[in-house]
C-alpha cells in the first residue's frame, strides 16, 4: 500500500512538474515580443510600455514562412526612439523599389483594412533583412502613439 502511495505521489509530482514546464513554454512562445526577439535579433523596449492593438497574419506555413502583421500602442516615446536607427527617406528593399511599396503588398496580400495601415508619410521606419531574405520594417508614427511591424518570412 506504501509503494502504491509513493509511486501516485511521484506520478502527480511529475504530472505537476512538467505542466509547469509546459505552460511555461507556451507563455513565452505566444508573447509575439519574444518571438519578434527570437527571429530578428532585436527587440522593442518593454519600458515603452506597449500593449498590442491589432494583429494579422496569413497563418504558419509549414517552415514558419509567411507575412505577419502587428500594431502596438505605446505609452512612454523615448525608449523607442533609442531602440533603432529611425529613417525617414525611402529606400529600396530585397524585392521592392521602396518600403511602403512592400508593405502595402504584404498587407494587401493578408487583407489588412486600410484603416489598419500605417501612414507612411507620419512615419519613421527601420528595415531588417536576413540572410534567407526575409524582411521586417517597423514603422513608428509617434503623433499617434503606435509601433506597427509588418514581416515577410521567405
Amino acid at each position: 500500500m506504501k509503494k502504491r502511495r509513493l509511486f501516485i505521489s511521484a506520478f502527480l509530482s511529475m504530472l505537476l512538474a512538467f505542466s509547469i514546464f509546459m505552460f511555461a513554454i507556451i507563455s513565452f512562445n505566444s508573447n509575439y515580443l519574444n518571438i519578434f526577439k527570437s527571429n530578428w535579433n532585436c527587440s522593442l523596449p518593454k519600458t515603452a510600455v506597449l500593449s498590442e492593438v491589432y494583429d494579422a497574419s496569413e497563418g504558419a506555413g509549414f517552415h514558419g514562412d509567411g507575412i505577419r502583421y502587428h500594431i502596438y500602442s505605446y505609452r512612454y516615446a523615448e525608449p523607442i526612439l533609442h531602440s533603432f536607427n529611425w529613417q525617414k527617406s525611402d529606400t529600396a528593399t530585397v524585392y521592392h523599389e521602396n518600403i511602403p511599396q512592400a508593405a502595402d503588398e504584404w498587407l494587401d496580400h493578408i487583407c489588412v483594412p486600410e484603416e489598419k495601415r500605417p501612414d507612411y508619410n507620419a512615419c519613421c521606419y527601420t528595415y531588417l533583412v536576413q540572410s534567407d531574405n526575409s524582411e521586417a520594417i517597423i514603422f513608428w508614427n509617434r503623433y499617434v502613439q503606435k509601433i506597427y511591424i509588418v514581416e515577410s518570412f521567405m
